[in-house]
């Protein structure tokens, strides 16, 4: 279901010269192939070329975390970038001018009657347009002889897809006033235009936008003072951290001599829901604590004091 990458556009995004604001080789990344590729692998490309974007919004709602985790790597895979992923939503958004009735987008009856049941059979025929306006398909329904021309297609105004836009982009102002910034991308876009009773019925347009609503966030470090606790019979130890506030933000029991710090620093990067370039750990005497593959005990070192020492 996935649009080429030529349906793809700005909707909206930080203006020039906003202090967070992706730079450019990442805002061209996302309106590239490269990204969709991306797409189609963390949806299961089967799954990316049968579903309905309503269905994969609904996918990229549920598993909202992961889809932030594969924007940071695809933005900032070495992070070095001073901006956090801090939302990512895919919506499916549907406007209409001059709807037929009350009929559904494939022109079927809608509400709980039982002719909700039954085929639509009024004469009409239905171009399906591309975001640029090129007829991909059409269909007809007791009118197979009438040509049908598209007129111009309507703008987002009166579809009221520009208001529905609008209060997207409002969702953001409150963490663009602190600081934060928002991007809308244009996944994809398609039309429906159709004319009922031809050659002298009404004409109905829908269409269907989908939206990528980024949201960043000033990067943060997690500094976190690590102390030891006294070894337990089992000679393991207890490995606190602590914010330089002085709060606890995780225990961990540790085999000093034998675990490496990367248990630690993956169980904390775990924890803090951040990358591990995000945390700066340092001792209790404040040093700056270097080197993941070494024991725990040999980087601490000279700090191997018991907490609260």
């Amino acid at each position: 279901m996935g649009a080429a990458s030529s349906a793809k556009a700005w909707l909206w995004r930080p203006g020039e010269g906003q202090e967070l604001r992706l730079p450019g080789a990442c805002e061209e990344h996302l309106l590239g192939e490269t990204f969709e590729e991306e797409l189609k692998r963390f949806f299961g490309s089967v799954t990316f070329a049968t579903s309905s974007w309503k269905h994969l919004a609904a996918l990229a709602e549920s598993r909202e975390e992961h889809v932030v985790s594969l924007l940071q790597q695809s933005l900032d895979p070495e992070s070095q970038e001073p901006f956090d992923v801090r939302g990512a939503r895919i919506l499916a958004l549907h406007g209409a001018m001059n709807p037929h009735n009350d009929t559904d987008l494939e022109g079927n009856p809608t509400g709980s009657s039982w002719l909700s049941w039954l085929p639509n059979l009024e004469p009409r025929i239905s171009l399906y347009l591309d975001s640029d306006g090129s007829v991909r398909s059409s269909t007809a329904v007791n009118a197979q002889h009438f040509h049908f021309q598209p007129p111009p297609m309507p703008s987002l105004e009166a579809l009221g897809l520009a208001e529905k836009l609008r209060e997207l982009r409002a969702s953001s102002e409150e963490e663009e006033a602190a600081g934060c910034s928002s991007y809308g991308l244009r996944l994809s876009q398609t039309y429906t235009v159709t004319k009922w009773c031809p050659p002298m019925g009404p004409i109905e347009w829908s269409s269907e936008l989908v939206v990528l609503h980024l949201r960043l966030a000033p990067r943060t470090t997690f500094v976190l003072q690590i102390s030891t606790g006294v070894a337990a019979d089992d000679g393991k130890t207890e490995v606190l951290a602590r914010s330089i506030a002085g709060d606890e933000v995780l225990s961990l029991r540790c085999d000093l001599a034998h675990d490496s710090v990367e248990v630690l620093v993956l169980a904390l990067a775990e924890h803090c829901k951040c990358s591990r370039q995000r945390l700066c750990l340092v001792s209790p005497r404040g040093s700056m604590l270097k080197g993941s593959s070494v024991e725990i005990a040999t980087l601490l070192g000279p700090w191997l004091l018991p907490d609260g020492v």
